[in-house]
């Protein structure tokens, strides 16, 4: 753990913002020389990848403190420190997405074409940005005998002081599962599908559709490993994340199909 990598003076450099700005610097790179390959304007690319990065720390941010409302209405100026951490993922696609494809409509451009372009670079840079999660300190596990222990003051070892599983916040947590490492790790392994699949893709849109569809099964899978603290939970253990990757696995099947039916009609 280390969410501070310096300071300057009265400024202070943390590592999560970092990771984040090294996140987006590579994804849009890829983003770009996939578009000069595929004839797509780079200049779309660019204000694409800016608009959907600011919507989508938006949506992240706003999903997060709303899961965590009670503290927010008693820390209002911390809402808008996300560089500090504290994004739900599936609240930056949702608002992410939704403004690229609008902004795609008013550019009249081939939506699903440019979205496939940059859905690699998506993965890419979410591998990149749970590294941001882990040096934080941030989105820990559970204990486990042989995990990793975040020192005194971190997320992980006040958590288990609330939940009694440590005496003293003081304290190193328990080890616990590095769910930061196997989020990142899941990233690249689907950033990898995802660019063997893309040479012999039969319809656009299938990049963009495929990556949510394996996103949504793993993350379903890892998010029963993770120690902080979920939010609600429904039907007994499931996080507000694991509902919504439920229903974005079914729209995903369903635009898989759609698209794959409409390719087909049109040969």
């Amino acid at each position: 753990m280390h969410p501070v990598l310096f300071e300057i003076g009265p400024l202070t450099i943390y590592s999560y913002g970092v990771m984040l700005a090294l996140a987006f610097v590579v994804g849009i790179a890829l983003a770009m020389g996939s578009a000069k390959r595929e004839g797509v304007p780079t200049n779309t690319i660019l204000d694409l990848s800016l608009i959907s990065l600011i919507t989508g720390i938006i949506g992240a941010r706003i999903l997060f403190v709303l899961l965590n409302l009670d503290y927010y209405s008693r820390h209002p100026l911390e809402t808008i420190m996300f560089w500090q951490g504290g994004l739900v993922y599936y609240g930056g696609i949702i608002l992410g997405v939704s403004c690229a494809i609008l902004f795609l409509k008013i550019r009249k451009a081939s939506i699903w074409k440019v979205v496939d372009i940059c859905t690699p670079s998506l993965a890419l840079g979410q591998a990149i940005g749970r590294i941001g999660c882990f040096l934080n300190g941030c989105c820990f596990g559970k204990p486990i005998s042989w995990g990793v222990k975040f020192p005194p003051g971190s997320m992980a070892s006040y958590e288990q002081f609330s939940s009694g599983l440590i005496r003293s916040a003081s304290e190193y947590s328990l080890p616990v599962h590095p769910a930061q490492l196997y989020s990142s790790l899941n990233a690249l392994i689907i950033f990898l599908i995802l660019i063997v699949v893309r040479r012999r893709k039969g319809f656009n849109g299938e990049i963009f559709w495929l990556y949510l569809l394996l996103y949504t099964i793993t993350r379903f899978g890892i998010e029963f490993l993770r120690g902080d603290d979920r939010g609600p939970a429904f039907f007994g253990s499931y996080s507000i994340s694991q509902l919504l990757g439920i229903w974005v696995f079914i729209l995903s099947l369903i635009m898989l199909g759609a698209l794959s039916r409409k390719r087909a009609k049109s040969i």
